[in-house]
């Protein structure tokens, strides 16, 4: 479990840092964007190194870092729930099969 939390905060965090970046006040927050970035190639050798549970604490230090600075430029960051994909029928990784409308009638 521990190997996807890392993976999934390093992705969260990178979609995050790049809408910090195209902010005009992202140098406002780089030494915590610097520190975060320390937190995740840290966080890499550790998952090299197979130790999981120190790979994922990290991970996820670095995306409350990532978070936090969002929060203190103002960018928005979208909170991800999979109902509101499903219900706008959205394209999400979680559904790997089309969502069926329930207005047309499945063909047997």
């Amino acid at each position: 479990m521990n190997r996807w939390l890392t993976i999934g905060y390093l992705k969260e965090a990178n979609v995050i840092l790049g809408k910090i970046a195209k902010s005009p006040c992202a140098g406002a927050v780089s030494g915590v964007v610097s520190s975060a970035d320390a937190d995740a190639t840290m966080a890499l050798l550790a998952f090299g190194n197979m130790q999981y549970d120190s790979a994922a604490a990290l991970t996820k230090n670095a995306y409350i870092k990532i978070v936090n600075a969002a929060a203190q430029i103002n960018v928005k960051v979208e909170p991800q729930a999979y109902q509101a994909d499903y219900k706008s029928r959205g394209i999400s990784s979680k559904f790997v099969d089309r969502i069926p409308d329930k207005r047309i009638p499945r063909n047997r």
